[in-house]
């Protein structure tokens, strides 16, 4: 990968990950440009080393951590700073997104620009996909446009240490954290995934409309938080 800033570093960095454990060394700015979605498959330990990983499109996600097709297990991603353009028309696409991850430690994280900084989504289901997550968050800072971090049907997950701030930029549009999920009947088809048995905390958050949301389907969760020059500091159902 040529890490200047300028070339795409997609391929490069696809080849690494897949030939096994992936240390991603900094180039000469310390910064990947890549033209579509990083996308970290199971097993695989990812150690970007401070790098930066650039997506100048938007309606992409950066990072994620699963392919859609398969639910990943042991995934170890560190030491990433992320960005993507912040004026994506939706908050569908978080910069930094993992899917149904299963015993992912995602460390050290970083996401400069986006609307939506960070989704951590999908819990447990049942049927064939019945399972808990377990994934775990530990050191992030979001400045998301929209949205800092989503919490999105996680079941027995932690988020550790995470900072949400739009310190020095236009206050965020929603949540510096909301958490969320859909109820045990979702679209009739017997799906339960509702956000539970987690921990949240310590989480800062500044400068957002609402500070920490908590909404439909959220149960048994535990937050720890900071909340500071909101327009709102929890909201509930």
């Amino acid at each position: 990968a040529a890490g200047d800033g300028l070339s795409d570093d997609i391929l490069a960095i696809e080849q690494a990950i897949s030939s096994g454990r992936a240390v991603i060394a900094p180039g000469p700015s310390s910064e990947y440009q890549v033209s579509d979605t990083v996308i970290i498959p199971t097993l695989s330990t990812v150690d970007f080393r401070g790098s930066s990983v650039s997506l100048p499109e938007g309606d992409k996600h950066a990072i994620q951590v699963g392919d859609f097709l398969t639910i990943p297990t042991g995934v170890r991603l560190s030491n990433v700073r992320a960005s993507a353009p912040d004026s994506q028309p939706t908050n569908d696409y978080a910069v930094l997104n993992t899917y149904k991850a299963d015993g992912a430690l995602i460390s050290n994280v970083e996401v400069v620009d986006g609307y939506n900084s960070m989704t951590l989504e999908y819990g447990n289901a049942d049927g064939t996909e019945r399972r808990t997550v377990n994934t775990v968050l530990q050191g992030a800072i979001f400045r998301g446009a929209y949205m800092g971090l989503e919490a999105f049907s996680l079941a027995n997950s932690a988020a550790v240490g995470v900072i949400s701030t739009r310190k020095d930029k236009a206050r965020g549009l929603q949540h510096g954290m909301r958490v969320t999920g859909y109820g045990p009947n979702h679209l009739g088809m017997g799906f339960d995934m509702r956000n539970r048995g987690n921990c949240y905390g310590p989480v800062v958050i500044n400068n957002y409309t609402s500070g920490v949301s908590q909404q439909t389907g959220a149960f048994s969760n535990v937050l720890t938080y900071a909340i500071t020059d909101c327009e709102n500091g929890l909201s509930t159902p």
